[in-house]
């Protein structure tokens, strides 16, 4: 923390302090005036009115003083899977880094981040690596982390962003502590350590909640509902998102009012209210697309294509899963390519065309241990496990549904996909036996 950071932080506490002193001295003066034998008291409260005035002044100039850094150095970006990610701009390296940074890291830092708003993230990988390496700074140790997570290069992102936390704890950045423990959280998520990405997200929380980041915290909360959805957690996850949407709406953070709506939809899906639910993703389309943001649009897609789908709309529910994988293709978004592919074997499943099904099952998962991402394979191996149980194929399907089972257990997810591998597995395990009595 920088020695300007430091007299904020103290003058700030200060402020409120003696600003609220003064407010309950002239609560009281003016309480006890109002006795004649402490009618004196009166000649007081036009002093104390204004030093309060005076005082709550200076305590909102230390609140702004104190806080530049989060308002224009760390900003809110789509991450995949409807989560969001803590990204830098490099206005950082002056207010936080206290040295001067040499010219090549400042040059490959900007290249990079020309890369990021051209949707090149594994470009910008390669060119935040580039910028850590003529010289280190917190704002390319958290973009190298963001971006690799959006490549699903899951073990090298959280490389760069351990390595950024340590700077940002060496340096006393409360501000780049909380992004690094956010964007950590989502490793931990897309690893299925649900435990640990909790423990990152909640320590995110406290942090941005401490240095008056709204944004910061508001973000943290939205990926917080979205691993309460995946845990089953329908309840939890539905008043986070309402708590984030609340405060982005305040903000006017265009991107986080999209995805925590985005995300409410997704629950009001699994209540069977399609009406709310379509209404909901239209509009969060609507705003990624104001703001151009691909990857929030090829995720809005896939969505849209599962109201579709719940309404036997299957080949509107098709296209929307082609446009959706054709987009993360070429964003190389590898999460959402096993996510657009898993919905367009469910189609095939639907229609009876199992060989196919089968084969786009295949790919999204190999797509989905590529990326990590647990969930995912669970969801995939639960849904080959059903296709083969449905071509009789009792040994292989059993097989996949145990590993999903493990996978679902391990993770700590409650959601329907576990109960369907479970009454599964029981079904087929109970035709095995009556076989092998015939």
């Amino acid at each position: 923390m920088s020695i300007r950071q430091r007299l904020a932080v103290d003058f700030y506490g200060i402020a409120r302090n003696f600003a609220l002193f003064f407010t309950v001295l002239l609560a009281s003066c003016f309480a006890l005036s109002t006795f004649e034998i402490l009618a004196f008291l009166k000649q007081t409260i036009l002093f104390l009115l204004f030093a309060c005035a005076f005082l709550w002044g200076a305590f909102y100039l230390a609140w702004f003083w104190r806080r530049p850094l989060t308002i224009f150095s760390i900003y809110t970006a789509q991450g995949t899977a409807g989560d969001l990610l803590q990204r830098a701009s490099s206005v950082s390296f002056q207010r936080v880094e206290q040295v001067k940074v040499n010219e090549n890291a400042q040059r490959l830092f900007k290249q990079a981040e020309k890369s990021l708003i051209a949707n090149r993230f594994a470009a910008a990988a390669t060119q935040f690596e580039m910028s850590i390496e003529a010289a280190p700074t917190l704002a390319a140790h958290l973009n190298l982390g963001a971006a690799r997570i959006i490549i699903a290069d899951i073990p090298r992102a959280e490389d760069a962003l351990e390595g950024g936390l340590q700077r940002a704890l060496k340096l006393e950045s409360r501000e780049f502590v909380a992004a690094f423990r956010a964007n950590l959280g989502v490793v931990e998520m897309r690893k299925g350590t649900l435990e640990r990405a909790r423990n990152h997200y909640e320590t995110a929380l406290q942090g941005f909640r401490s240095v008056t980041d709204e944004r910061g915290a508001a973000n943290v909360l939205l990926n917080m509902g979205n691993m309460a959805a995946q845990q089953g957690d329908l309840k939890l996850a539905d008043r986070t998102y309402e708590s984030a949407l609340t405060v982005f709406q305040k903000l006017g953070c265009q991107i986080g009012r999209a995805n925590a709506m985005g995300g409410i939809a997704n629950l009001r899906a699994s209540r069977d209210e399609q009406d709310e639910t379509m209404t909901l993703h239209l509009t969060a389309m609507e705003i990624h697309e104001e703001a151009d943001n691909e990857l929030g649009r090829a995720g809005m897609h896939i969505n849209i294509g599962n109201v579709y789908f719940r309404q036997n709309r299957n080949e509107q529910a098709l296209a929307k899963y082609q446009l959706a994988y054709k987009m993360c293709q070429d964003l190389d978004d590898c999460l959402g390519v096993a996510n657009a592919l898993s919905n367009m074997g469910n189609i095939y499943f639907k229609e009876g065309q199992r060989t196919e099904a089968l084969r786009t099952y295949d790919k999204a998962l190999e797509q989905h241990c590529r990326s990590g991402n647990l969930l995912g394979r669970a969801h995939v191996l639960t849904n080959i496990g059903s296709v083969l149980a449905r071509e009789k194929r009792t040994t292989e399907a059993l097989e996949s549904l145990q590993q999903a089972k493990q996978i679902y257990l391990e993770i700590g997810s409650k959601s329907r996909g576990l109960a369907a591998a479970e009454q599964l597995i029981e079904r087929l395990e109970g035709r095995q036996q009556k076989e092998s009595r015939g």
